[in-house]
């Protein structure tokens, strides 16, 4: 090779050199390997981590069509980044870009999408109608509701409840069990209602309908809509149409009702309270309630004379679950004017048959208006049953005598003293004033007349009365969390205290110490000794029934002649 050629290969190589030297080794090596993760909701901000070759300090992580994104620099192999909430959703390409240039992409790299709703059972109104075209004051109709279940699980036990407002529910009480609508179904149902007085100027009439259901596993929800209907006469309307002898009539409705029992169990006996309201536009005279359902025959409504041989009928009602006691199922409560309000009590046994769940009782009026003529209203109001667990919670034997401040046993039982095995729960011992040990544990099942023990220790702090509380937690028929609580009491005494001897004295004597030995007492018992006497120290004689100690033979001092 000439010189020539040597020196421009020379110069070559140095250019090259250059070159490199010019352009960021980083904008020539970066690459992009993966986004992890690479699928994310768009509900909330999520960190992803870029990984590759050649980052540097600075380099930004960026989506195509949404821009950059809040970038730490890891190492040069790792980037994190944020996506923060509210990104539309699609499929993303990542890009890396590093601050002295060059940059690389992952096409399809990061999918964001939105998040899936919950899996429930959602209730909705798809329509509703009167069953007449426009409504009027007091007339007697029906309003047809149909409901779709746009969740995605079946809607347990679907009950709609009607409230008493512009139109007052009937027969029903304003209960009505539609059942089990499946996901993607449709249910159909009506209420018969009455429209309500006093509405003049009103061009429409509404009610409140609650939806109630739960979904597979026991969840509860709860769905609240307001039904709208057209009334005449339109707003503002100045004519006052003379009322017909229909919408003149009285109408009883049931406004309130209790028991006097919190909680209602086979074999209950309890009273019942209504409240009940004229809500019609005349008096009801002679009314007549029917317990579990009935009817009375006379004169039909808008009839003057009442027929001979009408009559009240309540031996078909429904007796089923709750049946009457003091009394016949017939009650007369008298006259009751329009708009005025009164209360009746009733007295009722829950049958022992009865299993736990929400029952139906019918309740019938049945009364006369000011012109003889004959009516009857029925409704529906809806009772709760119980079976709660009969359990007692003793000592299955007398306690150990318990000590201030030393441990003792607690020897508890739970016994099953009902007809039906009970589920319970935790079992556990509280105590004021002292502390416990192995005080807690899960009980389980327990068949009628089985028994479950706890034994618990306990560290009294005083002497006296100690009181115990002993809860046990289980859950009702109707998936509420209760407990039983049972209150004990135990005795606690006092550490007796024994005497000691004073220092240097000799051990106490029916409680009183002897005194020390002198010097000159031991000088005697010395000149015994030599004397051939008895020299031993005094002896303290023992209590009737005590054991002495033993304790070391006494020293003989050798004694003198003979």
């Amino acid at each position: 090779m000439s010189q020539v050629q040597h020196k421009l290969s020379r110069l070559i190589a140095l250019a090259l050199v250059l070159l490199a030297a010019l352009v960021p080794s980083s904008a020539l090596a970066i690459s992009l390997v993966t986004v992890t993760p690479g699928q994310i909701t768009n509900d909330a901000a999520t960190t992803i981590q870029v990984e590759g070759t050649q980052f540097v300090s600075g380099a930004v992580v960026s989506l195509n069509g949404y821009g950059d994104l809040s970038t730490a620099f890891v190492s040069k192999r790792a980037l994190t980044a944020v996506v923060p909430a509210g990104v539309p959703a699609g499929i993303y390409t990542v890009t890396v870009t590093n601050p002295g240039g060059g940059s690389a992409s992952l096409a399809n790299g990061l999918t964001v999408s939105d998040p899936q709703p919950a899996e429930r059972p959602l209730l909705v109104v798809t329509g509703y109608k009167g069953t007449v075209g426009t409504v009027h004051f007091g007339e007697e109709m029906s309003i047809v509701v149909t409901i779709k279940n746009a969740g995605q699980k079946t809607a347990r036990n679907v009950q709609a409840t009607f409230g008493i407002g512009d139109l007052i529910p009937r027969t029903t009480g304003g209960l009505v069990a539609v059942g089990d609508v499946a996901a993607g179904n449709k249910a159909t149902f009506d209420q018969p209602m009455t429209v309500a007085y006093g509405l003049w100027g009103k061009s429409m009439v509404s009610t409140d309908m609650t939806l109630t259901y739960s979904d597979e596993s026991g969840a509860a929800f709860s769905e609240k809509f307001t039904l709208v209907l057209s009334l005449e006469p339109p707003p503002y309307y100045t004519e006052t149409p003379t009322p017909s002898a229909l919408e003149q009539r009285p109408q009883l409705v049931i406004s309130s009702y209790k028991t006097g029992q919190e909680l209602l169990q086979p074999g209950s006996q309890f009273t019942l309270s209504l409240g009940f309201t004229n809500v019609g536009l005349s008096d009801a005279r002679q009314i007549v309630m029917i317990l579990g359902g009935g009817s009375a025959t006379g004169g039909s409504a808008g009839e003057g004379t009442p027929s001979p041989s009408g009559g009240i009928s309540g031996g078909s009602g429904e007796f089923t679950n709750f049946a009457p006691i003091g009394s016949s199922n017939v009650q007369s409560l008298g006259d009751l004017p329009a708009g005025s309000t009164s209360n009746v009590n009733a007295s009722l046994v829950v049958n022992v048959s009865t299993n736990p769940g929400a029952y139906p009782l019918k309740i019938s009026f049945a009364y006369l208006d000011e012109n003889g003529a004959t009516f009857n209203d029925d409704q529906v109001i809806t009772l709760l049953v119980y079976s709660l667990p009969n359990v007692d919670v003793s000592f299955y034997r007398p306690p150990d005598p318990l000590l201030a401040g030393q441990p003792g046993s607690l020897p508890l039982q739970i016994v099953n003293i009902g007809r039906k095995s009970a589920i319970l729960g935790n079992m556990r011992v509280e105590a004021e004033g002292a502390s416990l040990e192995n005080a807690q544990t899960l009980v389980g099942i327990l068949e009628p007349g089985g028994f479950f023990t706890l034994d618990p220790t306990v560290f009294p702090e005083a002497p006296g009365t100690l009181e115990l509380t002993v809860t046990v937690d289980y859950t009702d028929d109707f998936n509420q969390p209760r407990s039983i609580t049972k209150h004990l009491s135990v005795d606690v005494m006092d550490v007796p205290v024994e005497p000691f001897p004073p220092e240097g004295g000799e051990i106490p004597v029916d409680g009183v110490p002897s005194e020390p030995e002198t010097f000159w007492q031991k000088l005697w018992r010395f000149v015994l000794g030599l004397l051939g006497l008895d020299s031993a120290a005094p002896s303290v004689e023992p209590v009737p029934g005590e054991t002495v100690p033993e304790t070391e033979p006494p020293v003989i001092i050798p004694g003198g002649k003979g």
